[in-house]
């Protein structure tokens, strides 16, 4: 049922106890939001891994559709750039949730003789995973059996995954307990804030808008500084913007589109407002 009125409780964002307004509505799905730190959750509150079922109808086979796999491509060399620039001599890199492996293959590429491993709960991935990359990455079936089996600083890195696990927050408790000194968490998430506004636009276009009903947990700059708050780690956020056809996945293509592209090359109005539609962290540990 809809939340009519705000009601108290824990976010699994920052971690507060705290007053949560109704948010948003899609497709009979229900999202609050957090006074305390302006991220918010959906409600109930369930993520994948605790149900296989909204998994399998999430993912299956959408992500082997040429069209959709050959922009995820683009936007993996543009993710492993990122991944390189953070990196440094002596580091593993786990990444969590790859999905087809495609960030890691073009990882690889430009670092081969670099140590890669990742975890990935759903079956159909890991079949894609062992077929195309083999023995050049390690799968691991647990966050924490991978980091106990690293030695030495390691590059966590989560693309698009984090809105869809259950109390993000703790996830950075216990990863202050075990990561060694020197290591790195990337994210990539999409940014929530203005989705009001964006899923209005998305509706008057016929396109489908950034939230999914997946996405358990939505991010804003404030909220992911906050989750990370008294931990001791330093957390750096900046907003990515799409710029190019290649990296659009949610909205149609056409002569409209090419063109505010190509404006907001030029005047970052999104990226002005904050409402770039995605957000990248770097914490450091």
């Amino acid at each position: 049922m809809e939340l009519s009125a705000a009601v108290i409780g824990s976010c699994p964002i920052c971690g507060m106890q705290s007053v949560f307004e109704p948010y948003l509505t899609w497709n009979g799905h229900f999202w609050v939001r957090c006074r305390s730190c302006g991220g918010g959750h959906k409600d109930p509150y369930i993520g994948e891994i605790e149900n296989p079922e909204l998994m399998a109808k999430n993912y299956d086979n959408v992500y082997l559709e040429p069209a959709f796999f050959e922009r995820r491509k683009f936007f993996a060399k543009n993710q492993a750039v990122w991944l390189i620039s953070a990196f440094h001599r002596g580091m593993s890199v786990l990444e969590v949730g790859p999905g087809l492996g495609l960030a890691a293959e073009a990882f690889l590429e430009l670092q081969p003789d670099v140590s890669y491993h990742v975890v990935e709960p759903y079956t159909f991935f890991v079949k894609q995973l062992k077929q195309r990359l083999g023995d050049r990455v390690t799968i691991h079936a647990s966050l924490e059996e991978a980091l106990r089996q690293l030695n030495g600083p390691v590059l966590v890195y989560l693309d698009n995954v984090l809105e869809h696990l259950v109390n993000p927050r703790e996830i950075f408790v216990f990863l202050k307990t075990i990561l060694p000194p020197r290591s790195k968490v990337l994210i990539d998430v999409p940014n929530e804030r203005g989705l009001k506004w964006r899923a209005r636009l998305y509706r008057a276009i016929g396109a489908v808008p950034t939230v999914a009903s997946a996405h358990i947990n939505l991010f804003t700059s404030r909220s992911l500084r906050a989750m990370v708050s008294g931990l001791g780690v330093s957390c750096t956020v900046r907003q990515r913007g799409i710029r190019r056809l290649e990296e659009v996945n949610c909205i149609p293509e056409g002569p409209f589109l090419s063109s505010l592209l190509r404006i907001l090359r030029v005047l970052p109005v999104d990226c002005w407002l904050g409402l770039a539609n995605n957000l990248r962290a770097e914490i450091v540990f």
